[in-house]
């Protein structure tokens, strides 16, 4: 599609940019989700979506790391919102025992 593209190359037989998809990004949603698990998840998402597209994606562009052509970085504001409650309603789920707060 050729809306953005990353100018590193770590390893070549992977995909671009896997650090930062399934390390940088799952530890801060981790993060996120530990610290004061019973806050709204709905204002902790947009505080994640917030910070990941408007602080983190244009520092690592300023670093090089990636060019966007076409794509804008509000257009990722939604998407990090979305994983991000996708990863607390998996958390939080039925499955697994509550995230509560230590006394």
């Amino acid at each position: 599609m050729g809306l953005w593209r990353y100018n590193v190359k770590t390893i070549p037989a992977i995909p671009d940019f896997i650090a930062w998809d399934f390390a940088l990004m799952p530890v801060t949603i981790m993060f996120y989700i530990q610290i004061k698990p019973d806050k709204n998840p709905i204002i902790k998402g947009l505080m994640f979506a917030a910070m990941t597209a408007f602080l983190a994606e244009p520092f690592f562009k300023w670093l090089g790391f990636f060019e966007y052509p076409v794509w804008h970085f509000w257009a990722s504001f939604p998407f990090y919102f979305v994983i991000y409650l996708i990863a607390h309603y998996l958390v939080n789920g039925d499955t697994f025992q509550p995230l509560t707060q230590r006394k």
